[in-house]
């Protein structure tokens, strides 16, 4: 296959796993008086290769709307965005809308310390899948599949907890068209994801820590391309810190920051990726 973009998955803001446990996760003493809770979250995202010269940087706005009666909750997240792919001879960016991901689940507490919830998503494309034309914003496949969380108060005050996640994305097969004009049928890799965080309470004040890892596995593509699916496969762990501040009983400030890389060292394979975001949320 004749393409000059081997980098062919796009990048999406809506499936992080990070951002979207830390937002979810209610704020300590909110009340079900506000089960409705609306996020607007800025992220920037720089991206290093380990092909020399080759950076990525990837900004959006997303929105995230959350329905929590109770032991229930549906989420539905969107964004806008803008990617940039940068080389020693090339430059490339796009401004495109982001897939749109739905959660439903509920949690069931098996005490007063120890809860879990159990998710199915769904993901849904807006736009054609144009990565093996150059960068993106989103996969672009529908996708489905599930969640399981934990959380556990481990101190007496429950103002400390750990909590951890994992999910698994399943992404549907698609008709797409490399820069050459050829016609290819593309499957991108399923998406396990692990994440662990300790979060820790002072009065208005929330400090989070945490660790995830994720994985890109089953990736395919008729005709096929050995060079491209190799290029797709990733162990990608990442470290991060997320701060809050309740600013009233109804509004929240969240600033995060995490560092990741890829363990492989393939040329298209990220040495580095830095990720700064800013949420605010509403509940009412």
């Amino acid at each position: 296959m004749n393409n000059s973009f081997l980098h062919a998955v796009g990048i999406p803001l809506v499936y992080n796993l990070r951002i979207s446990e830390t937002t979810r996760l209610p704020t300590h003493d909110e009340s079900d008086k506000y089960p409705y809770r609306f996020l607007v979250i800025g992220t920037t995202e720089f991206r290093h290769k380990h092909e020399e010269g080759h950076t990525q940087r990837i900004s959006g706005i997303e929105g995230s709307f959350i329905y929590m009666p109770r032991r229930y909750y549906v989420r539905i997240d969107f964004a806008v965005g803008h990617v940039f792919d940068k080389t020693v001879t090339t430059r490339f960016g796009r401004t495109q809308s982001d897939d749109v991901l739905v959660y439903g689940g509920y949690t069931h507490s098996f005490s007063k310390k120890f809860n879990a919830t159990l998710s199915a998503l769904c993901g849904v494309p807006t736009h054609q899948d144009l990565s093996l034309q150059g960068i993106q914003l989103g996969y672009a496949h529908i996708a489905y599949g599930g969640q399981v969380d934990c959380s556990y108060f481990y101190a007496s005050d429950y103002n400390h907890q750990i909590l951890g996640a994992f999910r698994y994305m399943h992404f549907l097969p698609r008709d797409v068209c490399t820069s050459a004009g050829e016609q290819a049928r593309y499957k991108i890799g399923d998406l396990p994801h692990f994440l662990i965080l300790n979060s820790s309470r002072w009065n208005k004040h929330v400090g989070e820590v945490g660790f995830q890892i994720r994985w890109s596995i089953f990736t395919r593509i008729c005709p096929w391309d050995a060079e491209l699916v190799r290029a797709e496969l990733y162990t990608r762990p990442s470290l991060f810190g997320t701060y809050k501040y309740r600013a009233t009983e109804t509004t929240t400030l969240l600033l995060a920051l995490s560092y990741a890389f890829d363990v492989e060292h393939h040329p298209t394979n990220n040495k580095s990726i830095i990720t700064l975001d800013g949420v605010l949320k509403f509940n009412f």
